[in-house]
């Protein structure tokens, strides 16, 4: 066998696999690499924050935010229209100050010369009488050619700011987004198995509300919207022939499948969604601001209660191991049973055991430890073997 076939590297063809090697160990090049679990967002994560949601709500093309974030997104972009508004304002009114100033200084020029004219004052002729073929010459002869010198350096242009666009837009889907078309969801919890662990630390934390599986990333979750009886929808529905209409949908798929349209022509389920309740006012930023301050406050009381109860439980344990930890401290406790034999040191003493036979072996159980031990070991030394 020659030293071709162990040498991998000794071929004259650049391979596939040499080429990967090689731009993976250099960092140049295209790369291409799988995502691991870690880098997807948790279904019931907040898309802004990327947090497990505490009042989840979901938009109409079916992304999930958390109220208290989506909210402050909401006003602050609000806050920021409008000061992109004011400053917009501003620009226009200067505008036309400046275009009030040119008129003015304009039609002040017009008079100027009228009255020199009448006067009888010679003008200064706006073009040269002769030519000349010099770059100095009329108005350029008195400007410096020196680019340098501070008066020459040029000024800053003007910032125009566009009309700035009133419209809210969603964060991920780049959508107009609307406080009251955000719908409220309302996750079924999983049963605990381990107490005291919190729902964030958990593995499976909501179930299906139908079928009790657990949901994940894997499984599609559908959100159902609730709403009340509007005014005459009983007797709409009642004055409606179902049947009817479903044999004129049967009939019209076939219009459709051949380009005809029909009454029964299908909508786009987020275009019926934002015309629900299409006639709702405009919302209020003291409304917003007040369900954001109740969010907040809820939390942080919540927050203050569970480090409460976790005060409470370290206290809790602190007392117990007190009470419990030494049995001369528990002794008189008749709940609970205290065993108060110990583990010896050495297998049941076999050696002092074996020594002391004429001894009982049936003795009042009592608590030992390394000072009554000690106190043995004295005796039996002055005993057997001294």
């Amino acid at each position: 066998m020659t030293r071709h076939a162990r040498n991998s590297t000794a071929g004259s063809v650049y391979t596939y696999h040499e080429r990967k090697r090689d731009a993976k160990a250099s960092g140049y090049g295209s790369h291409s690499a799988r995502f691991s679990k870690d880098s997807v967002k948790g279904f019931d994560c907040c898309s802004l924050s990327l947090q497990p949601c505490r009042n989840p709500v979901v938009s109409l093309d079916g992304h999930l935010f958390d109220k208290e974030a989506i909210l402050e997104y909401y006003l602050a972009k609000k806050k920021e229209i409008s000061r992109n508004l004011k400053n917009f304002e501003k620009q226009k009114k200067r505008d036309e100050n400046e275009i009030n100033e040119l008129k003015e200084a304009a039609h002040r020029s017009k008079v100027e010369k009228f009255v020199a004219t009448e006067r009888g004052e010679n003008l200064p002729s706006d073009q040269a009488s002769t030519s000349s073929l010099s770059n100095m010459s009329g108005q350029k002869a008195k400007e410096l050619p020196s680019f340098w010198v501070p008066t020459m350096t040029p000024d800053a242009k003007k910032v125009i700011l566009p009309k700035p666009d009133t419209a809210i837009y969603c964060p991920v889907s780049g959508k107009v987004l609307k406080i009251k078309d955000l719908i409220d969801v309302k996750f079924t919890l999983a049963p605990v198995e381990e107490k005291g662990k919190s729902l964030i630390s958990r593995e499976v934390r909501y179930l299906c509300a139908v079928t009790r599986d657990a949901l994940s990333n894997s499984v599609p979750c559908v959100v159902l919207k609730t709403s009340d009886i509007g005014q005459g929808t009983v007797e709409e529905v009642r004055r409606r022939d179902l049947k009817q209409e479903l044999d004129e949908r049967e009939i019209a798929s076939g219009d459709e499948e051949r380009g005809i349209q029909t009454k029964y022509a299908k909508k786009s389920r987020t275009d019926y969604g934002r015309n629900i309740d299409a006639d709702d006012p405009v919302e209020d930023d003291a409304e917003l601001m007040a369900e954001l301050q109740r969010i907040r406050a809820e939390r942080a009381a919540e927050s203050a209660k569970t480090e409460i109860e976790q005060q409470q439980e370290v206290e809790r344990n602190r007392i117990e191991n007190i009470l419990c930890g030494n049995p001369l401290l528990n002794y008189t406790n008749k709940a609970t049973k205290t065993d108060l034999r110990v583990k010896r040191r050495w297998d049941h003493d076999v050696v002092f055991k074996n020594c002391s036979r004429t001894e009982s072996d049936k003795k009042t159980p009592q608590f030992i430890n390394d000072c009554l031990r000690s106190e043995f070991h004295k005796k039996f030394m002055e005993k057997y073997i001294a």
